[in-house]
C-alpha cells in the first residue's frame, strides 16, 4: 500500500460516514476518488476484512450473494461520529450501526423486504 492508496481510503471512509447508511455506487465513487471501479471493490473488501466497515448484503442465495451489497455501515459508532462532522444522519442511524455490528458477530444478517432494520 502506498500513500496515494491510503489517502483514497481516508476519502472513502469520509464519504461513507457522510452518507449514513451508505448505498454503494461504484461508478460515482470511482469518479469522486479518481480510481477504477474494480479498485473500489477491492478497497471495500479490505475495509470489511479489517473490521472498519460492515456491508449489509441482500437476502439472495448462491453466487449472487457474493457481489450484492445493499448498504454499508461503519463498524464502530465512535469512528462514525468522528468522521461525521456533525451530520444529522449520524444520530438517526447510530442504533442501526450498533445493532448490526453486534449481531453480525454471531448471526448472518441480511436485508429483508419486511423488516425495518436497513
Amino acid at each position: 500500500m502506498n500513500i496515494t492508496t491510503a489517502q483514497k481510503l481516508k476519502r472513502l471512509l469520509y464519504i461513507i460516514a457522510q452518507s449514513v447508511p451508505f448505498k454503494r455506487n461504484f461508478t460515482k465513487l470511482a469518479a469522486l476518488l479518481d480510481i477504477n471501479r474494480n479498485t473500489i471493490s477491492e478497497l471495500m473488501f479490505y475495509l470489511e476484512k479489517a473490521g472498519i466497515i460492515n456491508q449489509l448484503r441482500c437476502d439472495t442465495e448462491g453466487i449472487r450473494l457474493l457481489g450484492k451489497v445493499d448498504k454499508v455501515y461503519l463498524n464502530n459508532t465512535n469512528l462514525a461520529y468522528a468522521l461525521s462532522d456533525g451530520n444529522a444522519g449520524y444520530w438517526e442511524h447510530t442504533g442501526k450501526q450498533y445493532f448490526f455490528s453486534l449481531m453480525r458477530a454471531t448471526q448472518p444478517i441480511t436485508t429483508s423486504s419486511c423488516s425495518d432494520f436497513p
